[in-house]
């Protein structure tokens, strides 16, 4: 009880620029904490980069695969579905760049909340449907059935992008207040 008395006190009583371990340690102010999130955003958007890698790549080497996987679900009628086919393996392969060389990681991790929203939507339309189709997220060499697994996978992908995108968010707000007070130099 007394340790807790004595860093409650000591982060009272102690100078604006002195580091205190409760300050050392907080997620909100600290370096540590700082360090973490950055950290965490930079695997996040590797696995992203992964993911849209293997499956832009997928679906640029077989277009024709990818435009059948793209009316199989049913959602988009013959033009649209062909503008689908044609440029979504494009995005995906600029995201994959934008995310490996950490250009535009903001406009990236939008850009890739928007598409697994899209996709975790999509899959649930199909399931909803009972629509007896391969999920078609990496070309037809690794043609799985649409399932609760890879509905389970396009939203832990989402969840991934998501608090990616929450922590990039919170490192540019960072750096404008620390702009602006010069504490977060």
């Amino acid at each position: 009880m007394s340790t807790l008395t004595e860093l409650a006190n000591s982060q009272v009583s102690a100078s604006p620029g002195q580091t205190t371990p409760a300050r050392a340690f907080s997620i909100h102010g600290g370096r540590l904490g700082r360090r973490l999130a950055a950290g965490y955003q930079l695997l996040a958007g590797l696995i992203l980069a992964l993911f849209w890698l293997r499956s832009g790549l997928a679906h640029i080497t077989n277009p024709y695969y990818f435009l059948s996987s793209v009316y199989k679900y049913e959602i988009l009628g013959p033009a649209l579905g062909m503008v689908a086919a044609m440029g979504l393996p494009a995005l995906q392969l600029t995201l994959a760049a934008a995310l490996v060389t950490r250009r535009f990681v903001g406009g990236a991790l939008l850009l890739s909340v928007a598409l697994l929203v899209v996709f975790a939507a999509a899959q649930a339309s199909a399931l909803a449907r009972n629509l007896k189709i391969g999920c078609g997220c990496f070309g037809a060499a690794e043609s799985r059935p649409l399932d609760a697994e890879s509905l389970t996978i396009a939203s832990l992908l989402l969840f991934c992008a998501l608090s990616a995108l929450v922590c990039w968010f919170i490192a540019q707000r960072r750096r404008i207040v620390g702009s602006e007070s010069g504490d977060w130099t």
